[in-house]
């Protein structure tokens, strides 16, 4: 029966061609490693399109031995190319176009100095080119699950497939985001030049935008079990899902906190303008100090200028109302005085009172953190006698100096007094309060009078006085 089976086949020539065809192919497959002909040439295009000879690691590419022996290459039971595993392995140049002729299901080319990725695979599931010098992206697959891309120098992301749930694109050249698919869990953007973001997607239980130009945030998914916004401009939170149990918001602009979920188990919000009376109700939350300290300095800088002899009264009122506040005072860096209530008074003020005033102030309940007044600059002026009052700036600190100024105050003419030589020169500037010049000269001679404009407003002004590298500052008031 056998024989008669054979010697029917062998007298027909449709039969003859079908079984050669079927050794012909099977022996494609072995000359080839293993695999199909377009495959092979694919891994071949990858290597010489990506300086293979100059790998670190290349075993048996381009050799005789099976394909699935090749370092990095991993082949399914039918002969498919499912896995290419080249991190951190020197590639170099661009991934080929023929790359998506590999049914590859995985992609791993992290860690390398890759330019271009050309195509991509339709069968492809997971990318991962982090650590590049990716600039662009070709269209991605449609089954694609996992994209992370992160440290590369893209400028813009590609239509984002509906399979996505993972999308790590964190240190990159971004200026905005296309439309997120619905199935997506995890979202890193973070150190990019994002200003807004879009809808978020129910699903998503991670977020992390840190290190961006955002300054106000959508509506928070209801999973959200991450968040983090540090290092953006944001002024105000949305409510936060109760589900989440990490948050931070370290480096913004917030001056209140919405209320903080029961589950929430990691808290981070220093460097933003939360006073005592924010933190005290929640100082329980926070593990260490170092969670919610510091905070940006209280107040705005003043100025305030004064007649000798008369009363001021200087204001550190914006660290929140609490009787567990202290507040201690200083005068140009040197503590003065050490108060429970915000309020400093200079009785019967003297020249000598003149300076930089600051304030610290704690909390019994908040240990830790310090809230710094921004300065107040005091100025006095006691009559038309030649006195100087020198501004105690945090600019910078300035050498001493012998120079004087009067008269001061002044009606259109000052004089600079000190131990200087008609040969010596000098760069002045004078400026009002708001740090708008009214005068300067490059290379006023000491010797000379400064002559001031007969209609520049009877106000206070600041002059520097600049002789190589000194510099000296004075207040001066137009009568």
């Amino acid at each position: 029966m056998l024989y008669s089976y054979f010697s029917y086949v062998l007298h027909k020539p449709a039969c003859w061609f079908a079984l050669a065809f079927c050794f012909l192919s099977a022996w494609s497959v072995q000359a080839q490693g293993g695999v199909s002909a377009s495959q092979y040439q694919a891994l071949v295009s990858l290597y010489n399109s990506t300086g293979g000879p100059n790998w670190y690691i290349k075993d048996n590419w381009l050799s005789a031995e099976p394909v699935n022996t090749w370092y990095g290459v991993s082949v399914d039971s039918t002969g498919k190319v499912v896995v290419l595993n080249l991190s951190y392995n020197n590639l170099t140049g661009n991934l080929p176009a023929s790359l998506s002729n590999l049914p590859l299901v995985e992609l791993q080319v992290s860690g390398n100095q890759l330019a271009r990725i050309t195509a991509l695979p339709a069968s492809l599931v997971s990318l991962n080119a982090d650590n590049n010098m990716i600039s662009a992206l070709p269209s991605l697959p449609s089954k694609l699950e996992i994209l992370r891309i992160n440290s590369n120098q893209v400028k813009s992301l590609p239509t984002l497939p509906v399979a996505l749930t993972v999308l790590d694109a964190s240190s990159n050249l971004l200026s905005s985001l296309p439309s997120l698919p619905a199935r997506l869990t995890n979202l890193s953007v973070s150190t990019n030049r994002i200003s807004s973001l879009p809808t978020l997607p129910v699903a998503l239980t991670s977020l992390n935008i840190s290190s961006n130009r955002i300054s106000t945030l959508p509506a928070l998914p209801a999973n959200l079990g991450s968040l983090i916004v540090s290092s953006n401009r944001i002024s105000s939170l949305p409510t936060l899902p109760s589900t989440l149990s990490y948050l931070n918001v370290s480096g913004n602009r917030l001056s209140a906190l919405p209320t903080l979920p029961a589950g929430l188990s990691i808290s981070i919000v220093n460097e933003n303008r939360l006073t005592f009376e924010d933190l005290e109700p929640i100082i329980n939350r926070f593990f260490d100090p170092g969670f919610y300290a510091p905070q940006a300095d209280i107040g705005n800088e003043g100025i305030v200028v004064t007649a000798a002899g008369c009363s001021i009264q200087l204001s550190a009122n914006y660290a929140g109302n609490s009787a567990n506040n202290q507040y201690i005072w200083f005068k140009d860096s040197v503590a003065i005085d050490t108060l429970t209530t915000p309020y400093l008074m200079l009785n019967s003020i003297k020249t000598d009172d003149a300076g930089t005033y600051t304030c610290q102030v704690s909390n019994t309940l908040v240990p830790g953190l310090v809230l710094n007044r921004k300065p107040i600059y005091v100025y006095v002026y006691g009559g038309s006698s030649s006195t100087s009052v020198r501004v105690s700036s945090p600019e910078s600190q300035r050498e001493e100096s012998s120079l004087t100024i009067g008269p001061n105050p002044f009606v259109d003419a000052l004089y600079v007094f000190g131990t200087h030589t008609s040969e010596q020169k000098a760069h002045i500037t004078i400026t009002d309060v708001q740090g708008r010049l009214v005068y300067e000269s490059s290379a006023h001679s000491l010797t000379q009078p400064i002559q001031l404009d007969k209609g520049l407003p009877s106000a206070l002004y600041v002059m520097r006085v600049s002789m190589g590298a000194k510099t000296q500052t004075f207040s001066i008031v137009k009568q």
